[in-house]
């Protein structure tokens, strides 16, 4: 009876600990999410959250990780900063997505709802970059769908910081999924398979989880 009332205990206290890692916001309605989506991106526009080094480091991995890279999607991307960078440093082709019409205004970028999967890319990416999983109304189906995007010898590559961790969690409306490192660790081995988790600054503010379907990290080691 000791030992039920235990494990009873342990698995209460793991539930409260992943809820507190974990937080995400409910919507009424499709539309109200992507109004509050619309309102954030009207903002932030010209804002451009990744840095021109965190670029550089990110294509020598993806360079190392997956040589000769041909196809690759970067996901929620505003004005298309990355693509673009990405495009120059890695020759190869890469597409973004953006909820908002504005995405007609950028090369490379397309208006799509990166929970939403083409045909055309299932199987194919060789790399998905991310920093705007904290967009996601349903951050689970969402990195699985990306995850089903990837070649066999793709990555997907996560970006996190304590940016997206706020202590005033449902204030902005858009960041609807908030969660600690350790949330986005548990979030990934949910669907997938984390491979590494590299620094992007030196105060171990900001980091990139590299992750691939399990499926792919199976068939690699057969």
């Amino acid at each position: 009876m000791l030992n039920q009332l235990q494990s009873l205990w342990r698995t209460w206290r793991r539930g409260r600990e992943h809820a507190a890692e974990i937080r995400r916001l409910k919507f009424a309605s499709y539309d109200d999410y992507v109004a509050a989506q619309l309102k954030t991106n009207a903002a932030k526009r010209d804002r451009v959250w990744v840095r021109g080094d965190e670029l550089q480091q990110l294509a020598k991995l993806i360079a190392e990780l997956t040589p000769g890279p041909r196809f690759g999607l970067c996901h929620g991307v505003r004005n298309g900063a990355e693509v673009r960078t990405l495009r120059e440093l890695l020759h190869c082709e890469i597409w973004g997505t953006e909820i908002s019409p504005s995405a007609a205004e950028f090369p490379f970028v397309i208006q799509w709802d990166f929970h939403k999967l083409k045909p055309e890319w299932l199987g194919r990416a060789d790399f998905i970059y991310s920093n705007s999983l904290d967009h996601s109304y349903d951050p689970t189906a969402c990195l699985a769908g990306w995850l089903s995007c990837l070649s066999s010898r793709g990555r997907c590559y996560v970006h996190w910081s304590q940016e997206h961790d706020h202590t005033d969690f449902g204030k902005n409306g858009s960041d609807c999924f908030q969660a600690t490192r350790n949330g986005y660790v548990q979030l990934i081995e949910s669907v997938g398979r984390l491979e590494e988790v590299i620094e992007t600054d030196p105060d171990g503010q900001r980091c990139l989880f590299v992750c691939r379907s399990k499926a792919a990290t199976v068939s690699a080691a057969a």
